[in-house]
């Protein structure tokens, strides 16, 4: 049996569908639990996971993905966590029925199992997983409603205190006479998008050194959520959960500037994709990713 071109669709889409639900689950996971967000995780799914990362370290030729046990959960496993403790808030409310949600992963899990062991699909395979995308399009619409309404804005005394409003520390932090001159110079955007915060920063004079950025970010592994970097790399947009402490997030910034003006000559956006390991870092993504996204069916 070989490939056709209706494989290629199919197998395209399980890989959009699976990805997305381990980013929408690494958003909800740290956004509503981040001190301990592993916890939700049964101990013997986490002990699997870590097995599996661990098989592909040892093999040695393989890229391992950084920052990533998610990456290492299977589909079920995935589907657990959202049925189970991320069942909740905005997923319980615009998910519909418990039941007919298990049920429709039940037959996509079916689906998935089938190509990653390379056995034929059918039409009524490809009917169904089409139907789950539309499904989770519809599921997901109220992410691009929350990006809407974040609140967000320059570096200006109202946007700050609109932003920040009761962590008293970070908006004196930001009211510092050098830091409305380093959100001028660095055109820095900051907002409060659902369970996060993001601030936008970019440096005109040079991509932002690579090696330096990936340090910082790995070093803050625990507090960043997910980190979008533009083409050129010199800019980028970093979301962290509301729920850290003032003195954490007053570190991550001061951290963040640190790493913000070191630059190198202008790289290619091949080698920016490369160099910032945005298809190897489970929380750096491209810049043209919106965050928090809805999903969008390729149909």
């Amino acid at each position: 049996m070989f490939c056709i071109s209706d494989d290629f669709d199919i197998y395209g889409l399980i890989y959009d569908l699976e990805s997305y639900l381990r980013f929408i689950v690494r958003w909800e996971l740290r956004g509503t639990n981040y001190k301990d967000w592993k916890g939700l995780l049964d101990k013997e799914v986490l002990t699997n996971a870590n097995s599996r990362l661990k098989q592909e370290q040892e093999i040695g030729y393989l890229d391992i993905r950084f920052s990533g046990i998610l990456s290492y959960l299977h589909l079920s496993e995935l589907k657990d966590l959202i049925l189970g403790p991320l069942w909740k808030g905005k997923i319980k409310e615009n998910w519909g029925s418990k039941e007919l949600v298990a049920a429709d992963f039940k037959k996509l899990i079916a689906i998935r199992n089938k190509i990653a062991h390379f056995r034929p699909v059918t039409r009524r395979d490809t009917r169904i997983a089409k139907q789950f995308s539309l499904d989770l399009a519809d599921w997901t619409k109220i992410y691009k409603k929350i990006r809407r309404y974040a609140i967000c804005g320059s570096i200006e005394e109202s946007n700050i205190k609109l932003v920040f409003k009761g962590k008293d520390k970070v908006i004196e932090y930001w009211l510092k006479p050098g830091n409305i001159e380093r959100g001028n110079k660095y055109n820095i955007h900051i907002a409060k998008i659902d369970t996060h915060y993001s601030i936008i920063i970019e440096n005109q004079n040079g991509t932002i050194e690579p090696e330096s950025f990936i340090e910082f970010v790995t070093r803050h592994d625990k507090e960043i959520t997910f980190c979008r970097v533009n083409k050129l790399g010199n800019k980028v947009d970093i979301y962290f959960p509301k729920e850290l402490d003032e003195n954490e997030i007053i570190k991550l910034y001061d951290g963040l500037f640190v790493c913000i003006s070191n630059t190198v000559e202008p790289l290619s956006s091949m080698d920016v994709v490369e160099m910032f390991f945005l298809r190897m870092h489970e929380g750096m993504i491209p810049w043209e990713i919106e965050v928090p996204s809805e999903f969008v069916p390729r149909i």
